[in-house]
């Protein structure tokens, strides 16, 4: 049979009775029928009157998704079949949530990487070692990614994937906001001027070339002219670069929102605070150094308006912020 137990945190108990009992058959799929309230943790195990699978916890969340079925069980031993990582630090402000660790561990044996909710079409940011992915490097069925290259984690390096997404919802603002999205041109080496797909509130505007986030401004990587995104004479994206583009849509509230606050100034070679313009909502703000997105406690702190590092950032650097206020 297959035994269900289900619980608010992580690991979830499975001594006692369990909630649910599926009788195993020859073949097929197995159903068990769950009414929630709020998210819960739901751990399975097949077993025997002798013997018990590894655990398998999935997370069952109160949306629009489905989750994502348990692998395959046997009720002999093996190693777990599908491990989940906690969750990491993100924040969900109305409907957006930021730098989420997704569940699934991050080594060379895991691919699948699953959120906390259920995003809205193409509202995801998907990031590996702080690098901006193209939707060519990964797959997502609702709340489920599959990451087409194969993550790495060893005794020299550990991995990092975070996402960011819109969560799915009714919420007019959320579909002004543009997350990521491919400009209506392709780069050939010699082109400057990329058009988005809509009209843009241009102090908004941020773009990535190859995963990387550029600079905005005169003499940096590029500009925004009469709606376009223009790069800087021999700063144009060589052919076969993925541009990735994001932006709030012209009518679009920017007023809790700020991007592309440039903090380069503030280094010095030596220097590891840094004074945000204002005090972001905790948890929102994204970080970038030479167009890598920071890890929050591994690389920088936050308290109220002040950025901490973890290290002095090289002079010449470039140090950008994103975030949002209340």
């Amino acid at each position: 049979e297959f035994a269900i137990w289900t619980g608010d945190t992580k690991p979830v108990s499975t001594a006692g009775n369990p909630l649910v009992k599926v009788a195993y058959g020859v073949d097929g799929s197995y159903h068990a029928y769950l009414t929630l309230s709020v998210p819960t943790y739901v751990a399975v195990i097949a077993r025997t009157a002798t013997l018990n699978s590894p655990t398998t916890t999935i997370a069952a969340l109160v949306d629009n998704c489905a989750p994502a079925s348990p692998k395959n069980q046997f009720a002999e031993p093996q190693p777990p079949a599908y491990p989940i990582s906690p969750a990491g630090t993100f924040v969900l402000n109305s409907a957006i949530v930021t730098r989420e660790l997704p569940f699934g561990d991050v080594n060379s044996s895991n691919r699948e990487f699953f959120i906390r909710y259920c995003p809205l079409s193409d509202s995801e940011r998907f990031f590996y070692n702080g690098f901006l992915q193209h939707p060519e490097d990964y797959s997502r069925v609702g709340q489920l990614f599959t990451a087409t290259f194969t993550p790495l984690s060893d005794a020299l390096q550990t991995d990092t994937i975070f996402i960011c997404y819109v969560k799915k919802t009714d919420d007019a603002t959320a579909s002004l906001y543009v997350a990521r999205e491919e400009p209506v041109e392709s780069p050939n080496g010699s082109l400057l001027t990329f058009t988005p797909r809509s009209a843009v509130i241009a102090a908004t505007v941020r773009a990535w070339v190859d995963g990387v986030r550029m600079r905005p401004g005169s003499g940096n990587d590029f500009q925004v002219t009469g709606g376009n995104v223009v790069f800087e004479a021999g700063q144009a994206p060589a052919t076969g670069s993925k541009v990735l583009l994001g932006y709030l849509k012209s009518g679009a509230s920017s007023s809790s929102f700020t991007f592309n606050e440039d903090l380069t100034s503030q280094i010095t070679g030596a220097a590891t605070q840094f004074t945000l313009a204002a005090t972001p909502v905790a948890g929102s703000e994204e970080i970038y150094l030479d167009g890598q997105l920071l890890e929050y406690t591994t690389h920088y702190t936050i308290s109220g308006n002040t950025i901490t590092t973890t290290f002095a950032p090289s002079s010449g650097s470039v140090l950008l912020a994103d975030y949002r206020t209340a």
